[in-house]
């Protein structure tokens, strides 16, 4: 055995350096630069929850400053951001997400105003919290991606090829609530069918408020009430710690790749062009609307000598 060892992410075991596999839980045990960040996770209360409202909040920031970098002004960007600004970070709509597949993935951390991204942090921070305690800090990371991308999947089956532009993180939230009306399920806890109603009344209240993505916000869920059936009936769940690191950091290298891939697109730039083409069409029409400043009165000219 070597002299020095090193601890499991998982059990947090004491294992020697050469070893491959953790003594007590036979989990992978990865190198020190990917063990360090899964210590903090599994160490820092609610760490998931933070990480994905800040990636959220992030992307909304940078949403905003490109949108009044393109020519609109700060206020208005807040209250609606531009359609060609949501397509450059990973929207869907218009069909781009037929070929540019990753808009699946980007749209989940994409948001279209102040009170969207509002409404959806407040949700994730109090859904998040009681998610995270149920299932773990890498469980709930998994269940956001995929619960976000099968009610975007959802939505496609649901409005077609050229659907209505969308995007949010409603989806990735109605599928934590799935993953734990599942959890509550499968433990015969009586709970779940007054959380499950309360769930479905709310997103078909959402729906005719405020139009909301139907389609997305039951997708998830149902796709998040089989996820959290799945974690709920494993029998040595700390044997699967591993994959699901790697699965979760695959989803971060995948998400980088999507934005990037959108940052791309043609379609944003296009969309660009038709919004300057309205601006300056709009601005001759308003400009002769404005009052015209009277003249400063001028002084009396000098009598001649």
């Amino acid at each position: 055995m070597a002299r020095f060892g090193r601890t499991c992410p998982f059990c947090r075991a004491y294992n020697a350096s050469a070893d491959a596999r953790c003594s007590r839980c036979d989990a992978w045990l990865p190198p020190e630069a990917l063990a360090a960040p899964l210590r903090w996770l599994r160490a820092t209360e609610n760490a998931s929850t933070l990480v994905l409202g800040g990636v959220n909040i992030a992307v909304y920031a940078l949403m905003l400053a490109d949108a009044v970098r393109a020519g609109g002004g700060a206020f208005q960007a807040m209250w609606s951001i531009p359609a060609s600004t949501m397509m450059r970070f990973g929207a869907m709509g218009w069909g781009a997400e037929q070929v540019e597949i990753g808009r699946y993935l980007t749209a989940c951390f994409v948001h279209l105003s102040l009170m969207h991204i509002g409404f959806n942090m407040l949700a994730l921070a109090d859904l998040g919290r009681v998610a995270e305690q149920k299932v773990g800090s890498l469980r709930l990371v998994a269940s956001y991606v995929v619960t976000g991308v099968g009610g975007f999947l959802a939505s496609r089956l649901w409005y077609g090829p050229v659907g209505p532009p969308t995007a949010g993180a409603s989806g990735a939230i109605f599928g934590l609530y799935g993953v734990v009306i599942a959890s509550l399920a499968v433990r015969r806890d009586p709970l779940w069918q007054g959380v499950f109603v309360r769930v479905v009344l709310s997103s078909f209240v959402w729906y005719f408020v405020l139009h909301t993505n139907q389609a997305a916000h039951l997708g998830g869920l149902a796709v998040g009430l089989g996820v959290g059936a799945l974690f709920e009936l494993e029998r040595r769940p700390w044997r699967r710690d591993a994959a699901l690191a790697v699965f979760a950091l695959l989803s971060a290298a995948a998400t980088v790749g999507a934005f990037a891939w959108a940052q791309a697109s043609p379609v944003w730039r296009r969309l660009r062009e038709l919004e300057e083409a309205r601006r300056d069409r709009v601005a001759p029409i308003v400009r002769p609307i404005a009052p015209a400043r009277p003249e400063a009165p001028r002084a009396p000219e000098p009598d001649d000598p």
